[in-house]
């Protein structure tokens, strides 16, 4: 028996329980018509064969790139960039960027991720290749899978079309993350120090219970990400205290408000469909990812720049291109560091040559 799909990830074909995903092709779609008008073993036979055609594309041709170099005597490919240090790109890696071409989109977000990893200080090809796995990684939408299950769907059928990426990347190769958020809701009077609430509020007559009133937009929410952050309000500047949509948050060592620690958070690729959690959705220079989870299911961060809330629109524009400028503006300071230490070492080197020849 021979069924097939049409998804966004091309043509899944499921013949005798066997499934394969492949680009859309209409001389498949013939064939498959052909069987199902006539099934026998010679018309099965044909679409087999044809699929394992398409299946032995010469993978050069589908992912031929200036970054990704393919090397026929190894049958593997590298990533390469300003003449550094090239590294392989694990199978896993190479099928997710077939897979994108075979959905007839582009490896660009990736290859753009990659140069600017390149950036990191944690840069080396094992780093790299953690990256890209959890960036390529999937996860399958149960809502998806449960509902195409209860249309007839096979299992595995299902899961495949139900997977969808981990983390998402934009065109110049930023990482889109998410973190679950909170927002202080008392303040204290100002003249009787009294803890009181933040917002106006009403009472249910039935309950009792306070309704409260909250702002219409995210700039009048006193929003924060993280426990350190809050309880430690007082040895904050007043720009560490509360993030804003348009907004950069830089915690690193040496910047101000954290002198002497670091908090780097924890941001996923995805949020929880709850509706009564608050969300802030932030996009990740590469060079600012500071860890991968040992589950491969998110990264750390210091730096990252706010672009939306869940729960409140802002009248902030945002400005991807802000993160670029502030990004490149650490990357020239690095490059300059990274220049005086070699004059230094170069100049130190010299100077112990000319004492041993002076003796």
């Amino acid at each position: 028996m021979i069924t097939t799909n049409e998804t966004d990830h091309g043509t899944t074909i499921s013949i005798d329980g066997n499934v394969a995903i492949i680009p859309t092709n209409p001389d498949v779609n013939a064939l498959v018509q052909e069987y199902q008008n006539s099934p026998s073993d010679e018309n099965m036979a044909k679409v087999i064969a044809k699929i394992d055609d398409i299946q032995s594309v010469n993978r050069f041709e589908l992912l031929a790139n200036d970054n990704v170099k393919y090397y026929p005597n190894k049958d593997k490919y590298y990533f390469s960039d300003d003449n550094l240090e090239e590294f392989e790109l694990t199978e896993t890696t190479v099928l997710e960027l077939e897979m994108i071409v075979d959905k007839g989109g582009n490896i660009a977000p990736i290859v753009n991720f990659l140069k600017l990893l390149r950036r990191n200080k944690n840069y080396t090809p094992s780093f790299a290749e953690e990256c890209l796995s959890v960036i390529t990684s999937t996860i399958t939408n149960k809502k998806i899978y449960n509902t195409l299950v209860d249309k007839g769907f096979y299992r595995e059928v299902a899961y495949m079309q139900a997977n969808v990426n981990l983390f998402t990347l934009t065109e110049d190769g930023y990482v889109v993350a998410y973190k679950k958020a909170d927002f202080k809701r008392h303040k204290f009077d100002t003249k009787t120090g009294e803890r009181i609430d933040r917002f106006p509020f009403s009472f249910d007559e039935e309950t009792g219970e306070k309704l409260f009133v909250y702002p219409e937009t995210a700039e009048e929410f006193k929003i924060y990400l993280d426990s350190k952050t809050i309880d430690n309000l007082e040895t904050r500047g007043e720009e560490n205290k509360y993030i804003k949509v348009g907004s950069i948050i830089d915690q690193r060592k040496g910047k101000p408000g954290f002198e002497k620690d670091e908090i780097s958070l924890i941001f996923k690729g995805t949020k929880v469909s709850d509706e009564n959690k608050i969300y802030v959705q932030v996009l990740i220079h590469p060079m600012y990812i500071n860890k991968v989870s040992d589950k491969f299911d998110s990264i750390s961060t210091a730096v990252y720049y706010v672009t939306k809330f869940s729960f409140r629109n802002s009248i902030a524009e945002v400005k991807p291109s802000v993160l670029t400028k502030y990004a490149n503006a650490d990357w020239k300071s690095m490059v300059d560091e990274m220049r005086k230490q070699a004059e230094k070492d170069a100049k130190a080197k010299t100077d112990k040559i000319a004492f041993k020849e002076s003796l």
